[in-house]
């Protein structure tokens, strides 16, 4: 797993820069056979990211 910091300076999948400091975190995952890289997959929370700068309510904001 690993985690990456920053800041939303600038426009970002259409939502203004917003200043806020953001966590980014994910996980990436290696299939190796005969010594050599097959596979690799990479998964990140865009959702934790879109929370953070406001883009879309946190679940519990949501309506019940």
């Amino acid at each position: 797993m690993w985690s990456n910091r920053g800041t939303h300076l600038v426009e970002w999948f259409g939502v203004p820069a917003t200043g806020k400091s953001v966590v980014a975190q994910g996980i990436d995952i290696h299939l190796i056979r005969d010594d050599r890289m097959a596979e690799h997959w990479d998964v990140v929370d865009m959702l934790s990211i879109l929370i953070q700068i406001g883009a879309v309510p946190a679940p519990s904001a949501l309506p019940a």
